[in-house]
């Protein structure tokens, strides 16, 4: 019963569910368009994500790279939903401190939203690339600040500033709503500091 509590095996758990729903998921409008592009070197791949112009840098190349590649576009994406169910895990046990009923909340709220949402959420991988690790990206700055900002060794505390700086720059790369994300996070860390410091 220890097990099923742990995070690590809803982390397991949601990537076998979610394999076989991203290996049958279908290809939308935009994958077909992304997918029928054809670049010869990653600096291709650049440029027209740059050009593209709609500021989804990261968002844009993780598509472009996943869609030829149905096992590595299965794979990765399942990857990023359970390290979003973990995290979130996590940080709801960190926050609330217990475990009660943490894990089929999580659980049911990612996997059992109503079937359209599910599917422009997880099934459409042009719009994935560009939400999804974002949110795996703040739940992981999130649980990050909260666990080793307490701690008094100045190593966990640069470690923290590196992750939130590194992994809040970056997300901002995969779609510009995340900007606004990063500020109101940023908000929330500082009122929390001052609270809980």
């Amino acid at each position: 019963m220890k097990i099923l509590k742990a995070p690590w095996f809803l982390f397991v758990f949601t990537f076998a569910v979610m394999i076989p729903v991203m290996y049958w998921a279908p290809y939308t409008s935009d994958d077909c368009i992304f997918s029928a592009l054809t670049f010869a070197s990653f600096q291709e791949r650049l440029t027209y994500c740059i050009q593209y112009g709609n500021g989804r840098l990261f968002g844009n190349l993780l598509v472009l790279y996943l869609l030829p590649h149905v096992w590595l576009r299965t794979i990765v994406k399942s990857l990023f939903v359970a390290g979003a169910v973990y995290c979130l895990v996590k940080l709801t046990k960190h926050l609330s401190g217990h475990d009660k009923g943490v894990h089929g909340s999580v659980f049911l709220l990612v996997l059992g939203m109503p079937s359209v949402m599910f599917a422009q959420v997880f099934t459409w991988t042009s719009g994935f690339c560009n939400y999804v690790p974002p949110v795996f990206f703040l739940l992981w700055i999130l649980n990050t600040y909260v666990e080793y900002t307490a701690d008094s060794r100045w190593y966990y505390r640069i470690y923290a500033c590196l992750v939130c700086m590194i992994l809040g720059f970056s997300q901002q790369l995969f779609s510009e709503v995340n900007t606004v994300a990063n500020i109101m996070v940023a908000i929330f860390l500082v009122v929390y500091a001052a609270i809980y410091s």
